[in-house]
């Protein structure tokens, strides 16, 4: 079954959402289960890899009684991300076959709405910017701004990585879904 999408330009995007491929294979198999119940098997590899990750850095902390240091949340903040990302990616390709993750490239590529819509996104960062500056000068310096560079970069690896698996597998599989199916357009 096909889905579509308008893309920025009003282009239609066409995915397939891949129920038929689920009925050829052996219905007792992990890859069968995975193409009946993909959003559900998304998340549940979403949230099993952050998991052991945090069961390896931080289980034997805490088994030990030692005390957690920040080093250990910028440590467990890119295995989150790597779990989101391996989820839709690699469930993109279990769906959709060896051509999911291609498509999946096409839609992360693919900008719904013009530049110029993603510019009222930066308002927020530089008025909290701005009221820190104002906090720091007429209350306390404790209220400075601080500039913490790993926080941009992870910031950045989120937005380009988190949302994979969202965008290549939820929001798609989700859409066929709840569409009814109708002749292309």
């Amino acid at each position: 079954m096909s889905a579509f999408a308008r893309g920025r330009n009003g282009q239609e995007l066409e995915y397939e959402h891949s129920e038929s491929s689920a009925e050829s294979v052996n219905g007792t198999s992990l890859t069968a289960w995975i193409r009946r119940h993909p959003v559900f098997a998304f998340f549940a590899v979403a949230y099993v890899i952050p998991a052991v990750g945090f069961l390896v850095v931080v289980g034997p902390k805490l088994l030990h009684g030692a005390e957690l240091q920040s080093t250990d949340a910028l440590i467990l903040f890119p295995v989150m991300e790597l779990g989101v990302c391996l989820a839709g990616v690699g469930g993109s390709g279990i769906t959709n076959g060896r051509n999911g993750p291609r498509r999946l490239g096409v839609r992360i590529r693919h900008w719904c709405v013009g530049a110029r819509w993603y510019l009222p996104l930066l308002i927020p960062p530089i008025a909290i910017l701005f009221v820190l500056l104002a906090l720091g000068i007429f209350l306390s310096p404790d209220f400075a701004p601080q500039i913490f560079p790993f926080g941009i970069l992870f910031g950045l690896l989120a937005g380009l990585f988190g949302g994979d698996g969202m965008d290549g597998l939820c929001l798609p599989e989700g859409s066929a879904l709840r569409a009814e199916p109708s002749a292309p357009r």
